[in-house]
């Protein structure tokens, strides 16, 4: 396995790995180290960002291989229990049955109720900037109307974080 740490080459280097590249670089090639020098960046480790979209935290993978694969999850909120709104709990495990069906993704509850987005695509091109965000925004685009009608749904039964719930004693 490679050593996933920088190389410690500073400016003078990554600059000219950035000048020998007509066009964007890939994601992951240089890094800034905790002093805010500019480094060569060597291994093969995935990128991993987060994000909010529509209240909801994203978290997003980008592996690093020769073919690279975006994985976006998403945590939407905990699936409602019958007590609180039996119509709210009925109509998202509709939602989330009908997104079985999707062809780059799905919606799944998790052994605590908690409903996750699990989608992934391969970028359309190399691992740049651009082609990564692009493929972050198909993947929301495709998943879209399921994430409006969950969150109307979801609006029917109490707002509760979407966190574990602390074990009651």
């Amino acid at each position: 396995m490679k050593d996933a740490r920088p190389s410690g080459r500073k400016i003078p280097e990554a600059i000219r790995l950035v000048s020998n590249h007509a066009l964007s670089l890939d994601v992951g090639t240089v890094e800034v180290d905790n002093e805010g020098q500019l480094l060569v960046r060597e291994g093969d480790r995935p990128l991993r960002f987060s994000f909010e979209f529509s209240g909801a935290p994203f978290e997003v993978e980008v592996t690093n291989s020769e073919a690279p694969l975006v994985k976006l999850t998403g945590d939407l909120g905990f699936l409602p229990y019958t007590i609180e709104s039996p119509a709210a709990r009925r109509w998202a495990l509709r939602v989330i049955a009908a997104s079985r069906g999707m062809r780059r993704g799905r919606l799944e509850l998790d052994p605590n109720h908690a409903i996750r987005l699990y989608a992934e695509a391969p970028p359309p091109a190399r691992r740049n900037p651009v082609t990564i965000l692009s493929t972050v925004t198909a993947l929301l685009l495709d998943f879209k109307p399921c994430l409006e009608l969950l969150s109307e749904v979801l609006k029917l039964g109490p707002v509760r974080p979407a966190t574990p719930r602390p074990a009651l004693r």
